[in-house]
């Protein structure tokens, strides 16, 4: 009588009555499906012959059944004739019109099918596979066709069709409108990483503000549903996907090499709880209530989308300050700015007026804003730099997440060892001639770490905020433990880590120790961009001190 839920199934017993369960077993059925997932999944917990097979939250599922669906796309029909729902998200109207007419195969790992008993919180989608079947990094985008696509090559050297895009709709997708934009609701864009031992490449999406890989929420919602999951397109300046076989897995103990495609639903992790914008009440970027200053900010590419307001010049304390007013000091080429607030009030500036005051309402502060950028006529740009009047009120600081997290300040001084090191010396100031103190520690360096390790890729990720701003890198991040320690060593106590990411426009190589000291990295290769690539020159160390 003091168990609401006697076989801990997900459905309570008095909800066991009206649905004619078993309140003394999970699986009242016996088809496989524990009566709570059955009955959120809107199937039927006394019958087994609508049970199926499902994959719970931080555990995998290896596509074994890969099935070839034709998809054709005519130029005078419009992108709708493609054979999935939300398909202009995924590619836009623009790579379809480059590809003109587009025919082929897309590869769909057929029955996936997610269950929890418990609404959880999600961090994001994983997908991988052991095979390299795709190459590109795309930075703060969200959508599959701004990478830099690139062709395989076999084993003779000669160019081959790969695939181009892993997408990824699940079922709660819709729960999820709310917090994403349009672009952010499908996650299209890929990278490719590699873990410690260099055996595996997985492809991660890009449209989470904590991990980078995918859609995350940010309450618990209930995942139980379908997922439709597949691979799209090969190279666009190649043929494309003709064979789904190299994507289906086919587990070693039957004959097959593990090399599969795979996925994995991640929940969100205590430490990745933190907001990017959370300052302790001793930082020095905080902001002293009833101050008000101004202060200089250029942008950068802010990980979620839009761009991060970085501090140049001014008064430092800016973290948690309300935006008063803003003018644009240098356009560089971009002809209006948007700023949008998390209540979803928009403002527009114009080239035509260079200076706004912030309206009335809730206050419009740094770390709830998102900045968009852009130019609507032909010609290039690059981000703007503005002056920002800023007023502190004091009652607006993001609030800690609920674990600790090991967090480092990042000076500009370190930023200009590194550009240095990659043959870039005063870049910052090239970027930012306003820019008189390196000493300030304009960002943060944080480390993110799973509640409990799992199989497949890591979840653990070394995350660059903004300080009082938002996110702007997520590098995967692997514990330096011997196999045999991986299972008994909480997250929490590993203190050496290693980064392996690779890609056609960024990799980084590199060993992160935790100490009494800070965080030391050692930098072993980092190269940057496409076409003319910029690289570490030698290794390069430095300490970050704790936040």
């Amino acid at each position: 009588p003091l168990d609401a839920d006697t076989d801990d199934d997900g459905l309570s017993d008095g909800d066991e009555v009206a649905h004619g369960t078993d309140c003394s077993s999970e699986d009242s059925d016996g088809g496989g499906m524990p009566d709570g997932i059955e009955v959120s999944a809107g199937k039927d917990p006394t019958a087994s012959a609508d049970d199926v097979a499902y994959v719970g939250v931080n555990e995998v599922w290896q596509c074994t059944a890969m099935v070839a669906e034709s998809v054709t796309f005519d130029a005078t029909a419009g992108i709708d004739d493609f054979a999935f729902d939300n398909d202009e998200f995924y590619y836009s109207t623009a790579l379809a019109r480059d590809l003109n007419e587009y025919s082929g195969t897309e590869c769909v790992c057929a029955d996936v099918f997610v269950g929890a008993l418990d609404p959880v919180a999600i961090a994001g989608v994983t997908v991988w596979t052991e095979q390299a079947v795709h190459i590109t990094d795309i930075g703060h985008a969200s959508r599959a066709w701004g990478g830099g696509w690139a062709p395989g090559f076999g084993e003779d050297g000669a160019e081959t069709a790969i695939a181009s895009a892993v997408a990824v709709t699940p079922g709660w997708a819709g729960q999820t409108f709310s917090e994403y934009d349009s672009t952010g609701v499908v996650a299209g864009g890929l990278e490719v990483g590699n873990d410690s031992d260099g055996d595996a490449a997985w492809m991660a999406f890009d449209a989470s503000p904590v991990v980078a890989d995918g859609l995350d929420s940010s309450t618990a919602i209930d995942v139980n549903g379908s997922v439709d999951l597949r691979v799209s397109f090969g190279s666009p300046s190649k043929d494309p996907i003709e064979e789904c076989g190299e994507f289906t897995y086919v587990d070693s103990t039957i004959g097959g090499d593990d090399h599969g495609l795979q996925f994995r639903v991640d929940a969100l992790s205590a430490a990745a709880m933190q907001p990017p914008s959370f300052l302790s009440e001793s930082d020095a970027q905080r902001c002293a209530v009833g101050r008000k200053a101004r202060s200089v900010f250029g942008f950068v590419p802010a990980l979620r989308g839009g761009h991060a307001p970085v501090f140049v010049r001014g008064a430092p304390a800016y973290g948690y300050a309300a935006i008063e007013r803003v003018t644009v000091q240098d356009w560089r080429g971009a002809e209006w700015i948007a700023l949008t607030h998390r209540d979803g009030r928009v403002v527009t500036m114009q080239a035509s007026q260079p200076a706004l005051v912030l309206p009335p309402g809730a206050p419009w502060n740094l770390s709830d804003v998102t900045w968009t950028i852009g130019r609507e006529s032909e010609g290039g740009f690059s981000e703007p730099v503005v002056g920002i009047e800023h007023a502190c009120g004091g009652m607006h600081g993001a609030a800690p997440g609920p674990v600790p997290v090991d967090g480092y300040a990042v000076s500009y001084a370190v930023v200009d060892r590194v550009l240095a090191a990659l043959g870039l010396s005063g870049g910052l100031q090239a970027r930012w001639p306003q820019l008189d103190d390196l000493s300030h520690t304009g960002l943060r360096a944080r480390i993110i770490v799973p509640d409990l390790w799992v199989d497949g890729p890591t979840q653990a990720a070394l995350r660059i905020d903004v300080a009082g701003g938002a996110s702007v890198l997520s590098l995967p991040l692997d514990p330096m433990l011997a196999p045999a320690l991986r299972g008994v060593t909480p997250p929490r106590e590993v203190r050496s880590w290693t980064i392996q990411r690779s890609g056609p426009q960024r990799t980084v190589h590199a060993r992160l120790t935790q100490d009494a000291s800070g965080l030391t990295v050692h930098l072993e290769r980092l190269t940057i961009g496409g076409g003319s690539l910029i690289s570490l020159e030698t290794p390069l160390s430095f300490t970050l001190p704790a936040e």
